[in-house]
C-alpha cells in the first residue's frame, strides 16, 4: 500500500494535476454550454425547466392531458395566425378556410386576439415545436405496456413464419425467444414521465469522453512519461519491489485517479444540466426516460446513474491501460501520445465500418471504443450473432473488457519489469531536428519542454483538427 500511496502523491501531491484537472473541467463545461445553446428556432433552457415544473406532482394521465392540451392549443393558434396573415395579404380563399375550421375559431380566436395564452418561449412556433417533442416523448413512455405486449406478440408471430423456423443455424428463432423472455418480467414497471433533455444530455455528451481521454494522457504523463524521460525510471526499477509491485501500484493509482476525473466531469455535466434543464425525480424508473426505455433492469434513474459511472469507469480504465502502455513503450513522448490516440481511432473506425445487423457485429461491439458507449450497454437491449447463437451485448462487452484489461495489464507489467526502457531522446517530435542552444528565457524553455518534448503540441493539434471537423 505504501507504493500505491506514493504513486498517488505523484498525481495529487503537487498543484499541477489539480490545476490541470480544473482546466479540463472548465473546458468540458465550456463545450457543454456551447453545445446546448439554443439556436433561433430552439427553445431556451428556461422553457424546459418551466415545463418540468408544471409537470411535477401530476399523474401520468394529467401529464398527458397537459402536454397534448398545450400542443392542440398552440397548433390551433398557429392556424388562426396563418388565417389572419393570409387575410392581410389579400388571399381570396380564407373564408372557406374559416368555415372549415369553425370550431377551432370559436374556441381559440378570442384567446388569440387577447394574447391571453401562455408562452414558454418568446415565439409561438418555438412553443409548438417544444410541445411537439415533449408530447412525442410522453407518448413513447406512456405506451410502455403496449411495447412489452408488442414484443411478445411479435415473438409469437415470427415464430410461426417458416423462414425463421427453417434457418440452418437456429439463430433467428433463439433470438426471438430470448428477447421475449428478457422483457417478460417487466410488465409491472411504473412509468413517471419527465422531459429527458437535461438527464440524457448530461450522460451522453460526446465531448466529455474526449476530455476524459485528455485526462488519461495527463495521468500517463505524471505516472510514467516524466520518469521515462528523466531517466528516473531506471533508478526506481532497481529498488526493492521496484518492478512488478511498482507497475501494479502505478496502474492502481491510475485507476483511482481516473475514477475521480470521471466523477468530476460527469458531476459537472449533471449539475449544469440539472440547473439549466432539470433532471427530474431520480426515484422514477429508468424506463420513464424515452431514450433508455429499452433498458431491461428494474432500477431507478439514480441507480442507473451509479451503474453508469461504474461502467464508464471500467471502460475508461481499459482504454487508459492502452494509453499507459503506449506512454511506457515509446522512446519519445510524442510517439507515445500518437500511439495512445491512434488506438481509440482505429477501434472507432472498426466500430463505424461494421453495421449493427452484420454477422460480424460481435467485432463491432467488442472493442475499446464500444466500451465507452455506456448508454448503449446499459440503456438498450441487443443480441449479437456468435456462430449461429444469440449472445447478449452486456456479455460481449464485459468479456471484451476482461480480455482487453488482462492483456494490456500483463503487457504493461511485463514491459515495466523486463524491458530495457532507456531514457528518452532529447529531441522533440520533429524527428530530424535537434534543439539548438540559443539565448532564451525561462518561459520559452518551459513552453518548449511542454509543447515539443512532451508532445502537447501534437495533442493540441489533434483536438483542434477534431474541433474544425465538428
Amino acid at each position: 500500500m505504501s507504493l500505491f500511496f506514493a504513486e498517488l502523491r505523484k498525481v495529487w501531491g503537487s498543484r499541477v494535476f489539480p490545476m490541470l484537472l480544473a482546466v479540463l473541467a472548465a473546458a468540458n463545461l465550456l463545450l457543454l454550454w456551447m453545445g446546448t445553446r439554443p439556436t433561433a428556432s430552439q427553445p431556451p433552457a428556461a422553457a424546459w425547466r418551466a415545463v418540468g415544473a408544471e409537470l411535477s406532482g401530476l399523474t401520468m394521465e394529467e401529464k398527458g392531458e397537459f402536454l397534448h392540451g398545450k400542443l392542440t392549443e398552440y397548433e390551433s393558434l398557429l392556424k388562426i395566425d396563418y388565417y389572419y396573415r393570409q387575410l392581410a395579404y389579400g388571399s381570396l380563399y380564407m373564408q372557406s378556410y374559416r368555415q372549415d375550421n369553425a370550431a377551432l375559431f370559436e374556441q381559440y380566436e378570442q384567446e388569440y386576439r387577447d394574447k391571453s395564452y401562455r408562452l414558454y418561449t418568446d415565439d409561438l412556433n418555438t412553443d409548438y415545436r417544444l410541445f411537439t417533442q415533449l408530447a412525442s416523448e410522453y407518448d413513447t413512455v406512456a405506451a410502455y405496456p403496449e411495447f412489452l405486449d408488442g414484443v411478445q406478440a411479435r415473438a409469437t408471430q415470427l415464430a410461426g413464419i417458416s423462414i425463421f423456423q427453417n434457418d440452418e443455424t437456429g439463430y433467428d428463432m433463439e433470438n426471438i425467444e430470448l428477447t421475449a423472455s428478457v422483457y417478460a418480467g417487466l410488465g409491472d414497471t411504473p412509468i413517471d414521465y419527465y422531459p429527458q433533455k437535461g438527464l440524457y444530455t448530461a450522460i451522453s455528451y460526446a465531448f466529455t469522453d474526449l476530455i476524459l481521454l485528455a485526462g488519461m494522457l495527463l495521468l500517463a504523463l505524471l505516472l510514467v512519461r516524466q520518469e521515462r524521460d528523466s531517466g528516473l525510471l531506471g533508478l526506481v526499477r532497481s529498488l526493492p519491489g521496484g518492478r512488478l509491485k511498482t507497475a501494479l501500484s502505478k496502474l492502481a493509482a491510475f485507476g483511482a485517479s481516473l475514477l475521480a476525473v470521471l466523477a468530476l466531469l460527469y458531476g459537472v455535466n449533471l449539475v449544469y444540466c440539472g440547473a439549466s434543464f432539470g433532471l427530474g425525480p431520480l426515484g422514477r424508473t429508468i424506463q420513464s426516460v424515452p431514450a433508455l426505455m429499452r433498458c431491461t433492469m428494474q432500477i431507478t434513474v439514480g441507480q442507473y446513474l451509479f451503474r453508469f459511472l461504474l461502467a464508464k469507469w471500467v471502460g475508461a480504465f481499459v482504454m487508459g491501460l492502452w494509453v499507459m502502455l503506449a506512454a511506457l513503450v515509446a522512446r519519445r513522448a510524442a510517439a507515445g501520445w500518437a500511439a495512445a490516440l491512434a488506438g481509440p481511432l482505429v477501434m472507432f473506425g472498426i466500430r463505424a465500418a461494421i453495421p449493427a445487423t452484420s454477422r460480424l457485429n460481435v467485432i463491432k461491439y467488442a472493442n475499446l471504443a464500444s466500451l465507452l458507449q455506456t448508454n448503449e450497454l446499459l440503456g438498450n437491449y441487443r443480441n449479437l450473432y456468435w456462430f449461429g447463437s444469440p449472445v447478449g451485448l452486456p456479455l460481449v462487452e464485459w468479456t471484451a473488457a476482461v480480455v482487453y484489461g488482462g492483456v494490456l495489464t500483463f503487457a504493461f507489467c511485463w514491459v515495466f519489469a523486463r524491458a530495457q526502457l532507456l531514457p528518452a531522446s532529447k529531441r522533440g517530435f520533429l524527428l530530424g531536428l535537434r534543439h539548438k542552444t540559443r539565448a532564451t528565457s525561462i518561459y520559452k524553455e518551459e513552453a518548449r519542454k511542454l509543447l515539443l518534448l512532451n508532445g502537447a503540441a501534437l495533442v493540441l493539434a489533434a483536438f483542434v483538427g477534431f474541433g474544425i471537423y465538428q
